[in-house]
């Protein structure tokens, strides 16, 4: 996948000190915002200390120093992220509620569900694309030390059929996990759980063998006795975990779906809130350590514009829709 434009394209995500205080800059070089706007709330889909809760939380704390008077954070878990979606959709078009969601939500659930209750193009403005981060395959204590590949994964889960469940958090570890089943010709049975976290815990426990969830979720339980990476499903290794394979380098094809995180307000939002906010968000996202801290999570920062976002918002649903295809699911 072609990778985005750099957080180091400086020109759009300076911040400058003035006499006035902190002005934010636009693409152009215009300071946009010389007075802190009405207090905001990011609302999140998921439980706090997930990555999205914690990518939202770090944006908010930048924003509010230099662009708002506040930022709450409102988590708002449930229905695999749509209960968030659903309550920014009835928000008034102000531009003072922002989501915080996995771009999928927006670009790979029309594939996969014949309805919704929102619409992805008419109802939402994408702010930025804000982050990448890839899905990873990982095993837990059940897993016998001498399973060190996908394929050896394979072979042992053929030797008994309970060896097959696999935990997953959301819809598109689900569909990874059905493609490899695809791949492999092991059926490979997916047990849902309201959260990475979750699902994570009960692979540390013994309760289940394997897992798939975004790296970021599986990372701080990686270890001796702990969790093991078998596998990234992106196209290229992570830096945060260099030692790890992707599918591709095991000789497993068709299994690049990492995913974006990202900002949106409702349609109807003015032209200029949405390229203030943008702007803000994106400043946020230059700084330092949020790029480290957003690192060590395993999220790659790629803060593009709206115009640029949109258009990766297209790709994106473009891609699942030929992943949903290639697996044969029929949405439900």
């Amino acid at each position: 996948m072609k990778q985005q434009p750099s957080v180091l394209d400086a020109h759009r995500r300076t911040l400058i000190r003035g006499a006035g205080g902190v002005a934010l800059l636009s693409a152009v070089g215009h300071p946009v915002a010389q007075t802190k706007l009405s207090p905001l709330k990011i609302v999140c889909g998921y439980a706090a200390g997930g990555t999205v809760d914690q990518l939202s939380r770090q944006v908010a704390s930048k924003m509010q120093l230099e662009y708002t008077h506040s930022v709450i954070v409102d988590n708002k878990p449930g229905a695999l992220g749509q209960l968030a979606i659903s309550q920014v959709k009835m928000q008034p078009t102000d531009g003072n509620t922002i989501l915080a969601s996995p771009m999928p939500l927006l670009s790979l659930f029309p594939h996969v569900y014949k309805s919704l209750p929102y619409d992805p193009v008419a109802d939402f403005v994408i702010l930025t694309a804000a982050t990448r981060a890839p899905y990873a395959y990982a095993v837990g204590r059940m897993v016998p030390v001498s399973v060190r590949s996908v394929k050896d994964y394979w072979a042992w889960v053929k030797t008994d059929s309970k060896h097959a469940t696999v935990a997953v958090a959301g819809v598109l570890p689900q569909l990874i996990c059905l493609m490899m089943s695809k791949i492999s010709g092991v059926e490979m049975v997916p047990a849902m759980y309201r959260g990475g976290q979750l699902a994570a815990l009960d692979a540390l426990a013994g309760n289940v063998p394997a897992m798939v969830a975004s790296l970021g979720d599986i990372k701080p339980h990686l270890g001796e006795g702990k969790l093991r990476l078998l596998a990234l499903a992106s196209d290229n290794r992570n830096p945060s975990v260099p030692e790890v394979p992707t599918f591709a380098e095991q000789g497993i094809s068709d299994m690049d779906v990492s995913a974006y995180t990202s900002f949106f307000v409702r349609a109807g939002t003015s032209s200029e809130i949405v390229e203030r906010h943008s702007t803000a968000l994106r400043a946020a996202l230059a700084q330092k350590d949020v790029i480290d801290a957003l690192g060590r999570l395993a999220m790659e920062v790629v803060p593009a514009d709206p115009k640029e976002s949109t258009e990766i918002l297209k790709k994106d649903s473009e891609k699942w829709a030929a992943f949903v295809k290639r697996i044969g699911y029929a949405p439900t």
